[in-house]
């Protein structure tokens, strides 16, 4: 809700992005625009197949602060759900795994997302003709790297339908509470 996403074209190679741009109305609030920026950071730290490839960020031509990263194929698991409803167990098992092994990397680079949902979890086709399965959306995430973390002890921030119990009360979180977040999603 805060950028809208375009396709982007490299001029020179001709490589393809996606180009989340904030909206300009979002631009003036310091805040936003660094969560905005917070999740290009956090992604940047990453390279696995489950989460998008992060290539560059900041502000463009124009002041517009622009993140642009690898285009994705297919849809939300939420898009998916809506349209079709629940799931056969096979093929929810299956998106879960891969999002169990984006997850589990995550974690492993000290982060936690703090905002799992059916939103969050893209569902494109490989090309062997399976699913492939992407972790969407740091602009939450905590880094225990940080010297700092991105809110205060006692602040709550995520999608309350989906949150821990120490989530809610506004405690400090580690990978479990993630897995808490991803038993509901399943």
């Amino acid at each position: 809700g805060m950028a809208r996403i375009y396709k982007a074209r490299n001029r020179d190679s001709g490589e393809v992005f996606a180009c989340k741009v904030l909206h300009p109305s979002l631009a003036l609030q310091p805040y936003t625009v660094e969560r905005f920026y917070r999740q290009a950071r956090v992604s940047l730290k990453f390279e696995h197949p489950g989460v998008p490839r992060v290539e560059r960020y900041g502000p463009g031509l124009g002041g517009h602060h622009f993140i642009l990263m690898e285009l994705l194929t297919g849809e939300s698991l939420a898009q998916i759900m809506a349209r079709e409803g629940r799931l056969d167990w096979e093929r929810s098992v299956r998106i879960m795994l891969h999002v169990c092994a984006a997850l589990g990397y995550v974690h492993g680079q000290a982060v936690v997302h703090r905002d799992i949902k059916p939103e969050n979890i893209q569902v494109g086709i490989d090309p062997a003709g399976g699913e492939k399965v992407w972790l969407l959306d740091f602009g939450i995430a905590q880094m225990s790297d940080e010297g700092s973390f991105s809110t205060a002890f006692g602040d709550v921030l995520g999608t309350p339908s989906y949150m821990s119990p120490e989530q809610i009360r506004g405690e400090r979180l580690d990978g479990r509470s993630d897995l808490y977040s991803l038993g509901i999603v399943f």
